[in-house]
């Protein structure tokens, strides 16, 4: 089955907009190739993403490296520097993450420069406007993305 755009879009909500897509006996493109994102919209949010995560990151940074040169000068009880371990350890998985998400920015950066942001990595399919605007570095549909989470538990 072959589509064809309608004339009129469906209603601009959040900055991102979608063109309807119908049925046509003749030519047309598939619905998941419909998806138009209002790009300087998505690039504001992807860059509010990349700000926060390097904000929190940057503070991170600070304190781990700050608790590694208190650890160096502590001489107290052995149970506080076990809890100090404890809290450097949460920094530093906390700081993996962040970086993590930092290049999942940075894939988000590319999708929109290459004009597939607002599709699925995965399918191609469109990504709703309102899980975009939720979560801007969306890689998958909300389907995909929890049967990509299912398989990597087990």
């Amino acid at each position: 089955m072959t589509t064809r755009r309608t004339a009129g879009k469906l209603p601009e909500r959040m900055g991102v907009s979608r063109v309807r897509a119908e049925p046509e006996s003749t030519g047309g493109t598939s619905p998941h190739q419909e998806s138009i994102v209002n790009e300087a919209h998505a690039r504001d949010n992807v860059a509010r993403e990349r700000a926060r995560i390097e904000a929190l990151l940057t503070g991170l940074d600070g304190d781990i490296r700050a608790a590694g040169s208190l650890r160096g000068q502590q001489t107290g009880e052995l149970e506080e520097g076990a809890s100090g371990l404890e809290a450097e350890s949460v920094d530093v998985a906390l700081a993996a993450n962040l970086r993590a998400e930092l290049a999942a920015v940075g894939r988000a950066e590319e999708r929109i420069a290459d004009g597939s942001y607002g599709r699925s990595a995965q399918s191609g399919l469109s990504i709703p406007d309102e899980r975009l605007e939720v979560e801007p570095l969306a890689e998958r549909t909300v389907e995909e993305q929890r049967l990509h989470e299912a398989a990597s538990l087990r």
